[in-house]
């Protein structure tokens, strides 16, 4: 029925049975020419199935011009996604609430989709340690906070995974300030980069702190929790004096509330290329 809807634009399926109970179902028929369709945007509710049973690849491989993907509670392996490689026109792919179930052999899948822009993971479990993509420009991974028992964060965006990317948001949710988080962001590209979460905010900045010329062309910062203001300083100051080593210094930094007031210009001194002073004030509200 679904390849004869020709002007068909979006899909939208959930599958509400629990992988357990599932039965087998027979292969999918192969897909011709003949058979493919106009759809350009597909949602998928897995509700924890544990493969991309054929109820989702096979209006996949007949979505030729498919520009947009997302999909929720998908549980299973990263072999799945070699099917969006395919996928020519690709631009966006949502992931939410998705596990990655990994055995020791797997390598981390590089989405080649030519055209794919924007990947967005929310509260995934293994999928930002198993995907890259050789085209992304801007990258959204959020994880929240489950509990005491969660294991340390581990969150890593390397060139050799991600090479085009100009625009990153990590957002921790709900993580207390002792939350580990092990983390290696080292783009080339990166310009800007969102931070929520104040152990996530606290860990960056005082990565960048020590390894100034790391992420070099980051002019940008969005920081929506409170830094070490002391730290923030130091790497300013350091990322200003390392410019002659193709390191560009930090511009613009927005915040979710206003820096304390006595803070405030020489802040916007140093983001103005200006080594000032560091005032008392900044030790006193080291911790926000």
């Amino acid at each position: 029925m679904i390849p004869r809807l020709e002007y068909l634009d979006h899909i939208s399926i959930k599958c509400a049975v629990p992988w357990q109970s599932r039965r087998v179902h027979p292969a999918a028929p192969k897909i011709g020419k003949s058979d493919r369709t106009g759809v350009r945007s597909i949602d998928v509710i897995l509700s924890s199935f544990s493969s991309m049973a054929d109820t989702v690849l096979y209006p996949l491989r007949m979505a030729h011009r498919l520009e947009s993907f997302r999909m929720e509670e998908y549980k299973g392996a990263q072999r799945d996604f070699t099917d969006f490689d395919k996928l020519e026109n690709l631009r966006e792919l949502t992931l939410s609430a998705c596990d990655f179930i990994l055995n020791p052999n797997d390598k981390r899948h590089i989405l080649l989709s030519p055209g794919l822009d924007v990947v967005d993971i929310k509260g995934c479990h293994n999928v930002l340690t198993s995907l890259g993509s050789l085209t992304c420009k801007p990258l959204v991974y959020g994880r929240p906070y489950h509990g005491t028992d969660s294991p340390p964060e581990t969150i890593e965006v390397c060139e050799e995974h991600w090479p085009s990317l100009q625009i990153a948001s990590l957002l921790t949710l709900s993580m207390p300030m002792t939350t580990k988080i092990d983390q290696v962001i080292s783009t080339r590209l990166l310009c800007c980069l969102e931070l929520m979460g104040r152990s996530l905010v606290v860990t960056m900045i005082h990565h960048l702190a020590v390894n100034s010329g790391e992420l070099p062309l980051l002019d940008t910062l969005e920081l929506r929790d409170c830094p070490e203001w002391d730290i923030l300083f130091i790497m300013l100051e350091k990322r200003l004096l390392v410019q002659t080593s193709n390191v560009k210094s930090i511009e613009r930094i927005t915040f979710n509330r206003d820096p304390p007031p006595k803070i405030k210009q020489p802040l916007a001194r140093l983001l103005a290329g200006h080594i000032v002073s560091r005032p008392a004030e900044v030790s006193r509200y080291s911790m926000g």
